[in-house]
């Protein structure tokens, strides 16, 4: 997980990985021990050399201690799956629950039409998503819980919350999960993203992210390019909501290699010049090293390059990867 910078659905309100970690162990290609293994968050003693080795995939060196700043782990007092009508209002969606004074938002998950549904057909959920009756809503899953309960009101704070943003039209409608069998089911068609896979095979698979600002208007662009390209396409999209992390299948269901490049630009365009990233938690590896030599400025692989020979001159660390 440290090797991989790995992050995740919490990420937006605890950090990825590199914002945990206090020290490290590291064992070198030579063989050498870097030691440091700190255990407090200030610490200014010249280069933070462990910002090295979180996110290097081991191509720089072995991580085997780690130093780990936890934070408390908290479950949802409940959970539910609402509906919008663009991603825009999604957004505001998640800034009123943010924002919120007496909710704490744990998780929160955006999916496209065609991914949701797709996938709830799949596993035989469809009727969780019968409370809404338009077909091009972007529903959003939601985890919090509540610091306190309303002493003045029949309605929870989640629920008067609700009914504010229904009035506002920035939520056409929600449900709420009653038992932890409904919330599983939620989850689950979240989360059985491989579903589209099993039956859309022969796709790309992408994993960006891009800043809140611009998520409505990447979102809306990214599935108008790829139409351009080709009539049969189809856009399986989520999101990480908080932190602007999509996750898309791009698929005709079956081989399009020769549409590769093409595809490749309609889903970068525009993500370096919004401050945007082309591999936003699952690395680099080998998939992406295409990726990097073509997005990622001459001068920043140039120092990645010179920090490998220096770490790494026989190249035994992970070969091939990244670099």
């Amino acid at each position: 997980m440290v090797a991989t910078n790995a992050g995740g659905i919490e990420a937006f309100r605890n950090g990825v990985m590199r914002h945990l970690i206090l020290g490290l162990e590291v064992v070198l290609a030579d063989g050498s021990v870097i030691s440091d293994l700190k255990k407090v968050t200030k610490a200014n003693e010249g280069y933070d050399v462990k910002q090295l080795f979180i996110g290097s995939e081991g191509t720089l060196g072995m991580i085997t201690k780690i130093s780990l700043s936890l934070v408390p782990l908290q479950e949802p007092s409940n959970t539910a799956l609402i509906s919008c009508l663009s991603a825009s209002k999604a957004i505001s969606l998640f800034r009123h629950l943010r924002n919120h004074r007496n909710l704490t938002l744990l998780s929160i998950e955006a999916m496209w039409p065609d991914y949701i549904h797709t996938v709830a057909k799949a596993v035989s959920l469809t009727n969780l998503l019968k409370f809404e009756q338009d077909p091009d809503a972007i529903y959003v899953l939601v985890d919090f819980c509540e610091s306190q309960k309303q002493t003045d009101n029949t309605l929870s704070y989640f629920e008067s919350t609700l009914v504010d943003l229904i009035e506002s039209e920035i939520v056409t409608n929600a449900i709420i999960s009653k038992n932890q069998k409904e919330r599983d089911d939620m989850w689950r068609i979240r989360e059985d993203s491989f579903a589209v896979d099993d039956l859309y095979p022969h796709g790309f698979w992408f994993d960006m992210s891009v800043p809140l600002e611009n998520l409505a208007a990447y979102a809306d662009g990214l599935e108008k390019r790829l139409q351009r390209i080709h009539g049969d396409i189809r856009l399986f999209l989520f999101a990480h909501l908080g932190d602007g992390n999509f996750h898309a299948t791009i698929t005709t269901g079956y081989p399009m290699l020769e549409l590769k490049d093409d595809i490749h630009a309609a889903v970068y365009d525009g993500l370096a010049e919004w401050g945007g990233s082309f591999s936003a938690e699952h690395g680099i590896g080998t998939d992406k090293r295409e990726s990097l030599n073509a997005y990622v400025p001459e001068v920043n692989r140039q120092l990645m390059e010179t920090i490998k020979r220096a770490l790494d001159p026989k190249n035994i660390m992970n070969p091939g990867k990244v670099l």
